[in-house]
């Protein structure tokens, strides 16, 4: 219970404050932006999967297309 009211008069003191505020705001942007790298990176996975699944279908229909000319 201490600790809470150490806390709550940390909180209330006018120099406390703003400490308090930026260190909420730089935990936000941290978390943002650990949101957004990790979504620019499974975008980046899911389209080089969807490349490499373009080249191999591509891959199939050339040999498909080259065996029925040949054959």
């Amino acid at each position: 219970m201490r600790i809470f009211k150490v806390l709550v008069d940390f909180l209330r003191n006018r120099r406390g404050s703003p400490l308090v505020e930026e260190g909420l705001l730089l935990g936000l942007a941290i978390l943002t932006i650990t949101i957004l790298i990790t979504v620019i990176l499974d975008v980046m996975g899911w389209s080089q999967g969807l490349f490499q699944s373009i080249l191999i279908q591509l891959d199939q229909v050339r040999q498909a297309f080259l065996g029925w000319i040949g054959g």
